[in-house]
């Protein structure tokens, strides 16, 4: 009887284990695919492009947000209820980094907007993420200016999403995301679900009470589902040469921005 439940149970991982290898490069093909097609369309904007960080505009009449946030002459990437997506994991040194680069994905955050209340204050160029592990050793979710994102020592590759929803619905989740914060991460990614999250879960979960899922699978969400969803689709690409040059493609109704 028990060499029966073990083989059953040895059936049962090695299904799961091919179904995820599978999933898992169907969706990096997909993602290769629409990161080429997106950039094929841009535009080089020498108005605005420098030395160091070229870019590049990709038309469409229909988009009516803008692709960033400007301060500073900085453009920061991302504006309410986007989201920021790291394909690489955040330990790109370790032995799990092909693992969990191909399984998972690397980072998401949520990016904000203006928010206060007398414990909590966000802006604009804030976001709300998980990271795990954070500055001060505390594995809570939180708030962090996102300009992280435009650093090429943190990640060379970088992909901004948009969700398919009007602004109302943004606001909601974003709301509804806020509610998340000081919650524990979530290191085992699906069990106890509720009153702990890990950086992907926290978007999936705030945009679900929004209305709109964004979880693929309907197992634990990854940066895969998250791009590759008929719910989402890309406004942002940052990468960078072997010359050190920033290329930065965003989706704009003004080809002139």
């Amino acid at each position: 009887m028990k060499k029966k439940i073990l083989y059953v149970i040895k059936i049962i991982v090695l299904s799961f284990v091919i179904w995820a290898t599978t999933s898992s490069a169907v969706e990096h093909i997909s993602i290769k695919k629409e990161i080429n097609a997106f950039i094929k369309k841009g535009v080089y904007q020498d108005n605005i492009s420098s030395d160091s960080v070229k870019y590049y505009a990709i038309y469409d009449e229909k988009e009516t947000k803008e692709a960033f946030y400007y301060l500073n002459g900085i453009r920061y990437p991302g504006t309410l209820g986007d989201i920021m997506l790291g394909l690489r994991s955040p330990f790109p040194n370790s032995i799990f980094d092909p693992f969990l680069s191909f399984y998972t994905g690397g980072h998401a955050a949520l990016c904000g907007s203006e928010y206060y209340d007398q414990n909590l204050t966000i802006n604009e160029f804030d976001c709300i993420e998980a990271t795990g592990i954070n500055e001060d050793g505390s594995t809570t979710s939180r708030v962090s200016n996102r300009d992280y994102w435009l650093d090429n020592e943190y990640r060379n590759e970088v992909i901004g999403i948009r969700v398919k929803c009007d602004e109302k619905k943004r606001e909601k989740a974003f709301n509804y995301a806020i509610s998340y914060i000081n919650d524990p991460y979530n290191f085992s990614f699906i069990f106890n679900t509720n009153k702990k999250k890990y950086c992907t879960d926290i978007i999936s979960k705030a945009y679900k009470n929004a209305g709109i899922n964004l979880n693929k699978d309907g197992v634990a969400v990854t940066v895969m589902d998250l791009m590759c969803n008929n719910n989402t689709y890309m406004f942002y690409y940052k990468c960078f040469d072997s010359m050190g040059i920033t290329h930065i493609y965003y989706l704009t109704n003004n080809i002139q921005k």
